[in-house]
């Protein structure tokens, strides 16, 4: 492969892209977005309480604000793992691990309390196999084999849509 990227660039880019956060945000949000990822301003715990809001039509608001609660500690602990794994803090970096295979476990029990179709170990499985793929694609590209991201990158990505569609699924099963 000759022509290299980023793949930071095309995330996401067939999933939850520029057009449809137009189209399902409210503007106010979809603004708010652009000035975290253009200009590098902070996202406020309004505007993260806004996105969860939407998510808050298909779930209880209880369970929306729980879910808020992990997916915003998934987070952190994913960037919390790269610094540990490009400041070679492998002590770190293995604790780290553990707890966002926690997190994933809770997300997991979560959604089985708040819905039978989940309650299956398909799910708890699909959020594992998610953190095992992403956190080959970190390895590889924080270790420069850019190749090899890209390739588990695609994995991912597909990964990520069979996702979507379960829990699509479940939601319109509930």
């Amino acid at each position: 492969m000759s022509d290299y990227f980023n793949v930071a660039d095309i995330f996401g880019e067939n999933v939850f892209n520029d057009t449809v956060m137009q189209e399902r945000l409210p503007k106010k949000v979809y603004k708010k977005l652009h000035e975290v990822m253009d200009e590098g301003k902070e996202l406020d715990l309004e505007t993260a309480d806004e996105i969860t809001d939407v998510f808050a039509r298909y779930l209880p608001i209880a369970t929306t604000r729980q879910l808020r609660n992990l997916l915003t500690e998934h987070i952190e602990i994913a960037g919390q793992i790269i610094q540990a794994l490009k400041a070679k803090n492998m002590s770190d970096y293995d604790a780290l691990v553990k707890e966002w295979y926690r997190n994933a476990n809770q997300m997991a029990a979560l959604f089985a309390n708040y819905n039978p179709y989940f309650e299956s170990r398909e799910t708890r499985n699909m959020l594992l196999n998610h953190l095992d793929l992403t956190r080959e694609e970190i390895e590889h590209q924080v270790n420069g084999e850019y190749e090899q991201s890209i390739d588990v990158f695609r994995d991912v990505e597909q990964q990520a849509l069979a996702l979507a569609d379960y829990f699509a699924r479940g939601l319109l099963a509930r």
